[in-house]
């Protein structure tokens, strides 16, 4: 009995034995598999690191690989390389650690992350411009409504605003309601009137009126009924808001399609560009043609980041993110547009008759929320000549801007926002104001557009 006790407590504590010594390897093993982890999270933000600081995101040279780098104690280090199929950025990184259990093969972990090349507003879409007729000329240069205009838009405008030949600016009710405190006509200049030109009326008084100098060839300030201005309050300090930056280097370098970037499926027989070189092309791009075309800009994680497809048959288009013409730009017959879009043009933009749309037949029904359109000029032309020219019964639902001048002129209709350096308004051309809130992606912002890196959803692994 005796023995069989010894033999059995001799089991028991043999076992204890080898329990603790595997919980204690476990422990070990499991601890060295965190460092190696670690070690491996390390070579991660290290190599992303040396990408944020490289200056280059765009280059595979930007990230060179590092065999083998210290990791902190106990013997830790850490590898990494990375890949660049533009503009998505791997990153492989392995952490390696001493095996603490008495084996000779050391414990290592990889990780694998994914960036991509991505683009933020330096100083956000201040979407309160986007609201205005606005005009960046200084004073001593003309806004001109003439020749029977009849607009209800707010007005944004930094010089001069002169009415000539029975033009007026109305009340615009959408505005005033909401936006009872901001007056709908805003000049940091003076404004004259003249050959039956009115602002507002007695009955329908424009919520306000504000003017940096006044009315009349020789401005006093306030502007009052005498001058044909009428309004509910009018006030005497400059506006100060400023025009969005059209940044046409950054997206020459990132509209996806765009030269850069060529559409990854479809065809685009109107073409991008037809050089390497960014210097506005010495064509025009038809984005109606006579033929049907779809093309898209799809990323390495099957992300479609750009989109426009036209149907010849039907009269219609599909538009997605920010595209960028390195030419100028024309649509040659109507079209009904769906999606929402910024198409950047190195050079001018017409609009020569027919109609550009967000809605059938450019009705009130029109929801910038779902579809808009953002038309960028990076012309610089000036009267006589345009940066965007809308002529001949021309209508246009969505935002523009230019680098140099608009033109609206013989029946034109245009819904939406208009800015530029100077706008020229005539001959019968109606501006229907239309509130836009949402930002649509490559929207012109304050201060520009610069590259960043973003984490691509569902890029960790490991």
């Amino acid at each position: 009995m005796a023995l069989g006790i010894t033999v059995v407590l001799g089991i028991s504590v043999t076992a204890v034995a080898d329990y603790t010594m595997s919980n204690t390897r476990s422990a070990a093993d499991s601890n060295q598999r965190s460092t190696a982890y670690a070690a491996a999270e390390t070579g991660i933000n290290d190599a992303l690191s040396v990408l944020y600081n490289s200056g280059n995101f765009h280059s595979a040279a930007s990230v060179p690989p590092v065999s083998s780098q210290s990791a902190g104690p106990a013997g830790a280090t850490y590898s990494y390389s990375a890949t660049f199929v533009d503009p998505i950025w791997t990153i492989t990184a392995t952490g390696t650690v001493p095996n603490k259990t008495q084996g000779t093969k050391p414990v290592s972990k990889t990780l694998v992350r994914k960036v991509t090349i991505s683009t933020a507003a330096a100083g956000g879409v201040n979407t309160t411009v986007w609201n205005y007729i606005y005009s960046d000329a200084p004073p001593g240069s003309c806004l001109n409504l003439a020749n029977n205009s009849s607009i209800a838009t707010p007005f944004y405008i930094k010089g001069d605003l002169c009415l000539s030949n029975n033009a007026s600016i109305l009340r615009n009710n959408s505005f005033a309601t909401s936006f009872p405190d901001t007056p709908q006509v805003q000049v940091g200049g003076k404004i004259t009137l003249a050959n039956g030109a009115y602002i507002g009326t007695s009955a329908s008084k424009l919520n306000g009126v504000q003017t940096g100098a006044g009315c009349g060839s020789t401005p006093h300030n306030p502007c009052t009924t005498a001058d044909k201005v009428y309004a509910n309050q009018y006030l005497t300090t400059a506006p100060n808001l400023a025009k969005p930056t059209i940044d046409l280097a950054t997206w020459y370098k990132n509209a996806k399609p765009g030269p850069k970037y060529p559409f990854t499926s479809g065809s685009f027989p109107p073409g991008f560009a037809n050089d390497t070189t960014q210097n506005a092309g010495a064509r025009t791009i038809d984005l109606t043609p006579s033929q049907t075309y779809d093309c898209k800009f799809i990323d390495a994680t099957g992300q479609q980041l750009g989109r426009i497809a036209w149907d010849n048959t039907a009269k219609t288009m599909i538009i997605d993110g920010t595209l960028f013409f390195d030419g100028n730009g024309t649509f040659s017959q109507a079209a009904v547009y769906s999606g929402r879009a910024s198409f950047y043009f190195g050079g001018t933009v017409t609009f020569n008759g027919g109609s550009v749309c967000g809605i059938a037949s450019c009705t009130t029904s029109w929801n910038t929320s779902a579809n808009l359109m953002v038309v960028v000029a990076g012309s610089n032309a000036q009267s006589p000549s345009f940066a965007i020219n809308l002529i001949n019964n021309a209508q246009f639902q969505g935002a523009m801007e230019a680098n140099g001048d608009i033109n609206e002129s013989n029946n034109v209709g245009v819904w939406g926002s208009v800015v530029a350096h100077q706008v020229f308004i005539a001959n019968n051309a109606i501006d229907n104001y239309v509130p836009f809130g949402t930002p649509v992606p490559g929207q012109p912002a304050q201060g520009g557009y610069v590259e960043t890196l973003v984490l691509v959803n569902n890029g960790f692994s490991g």
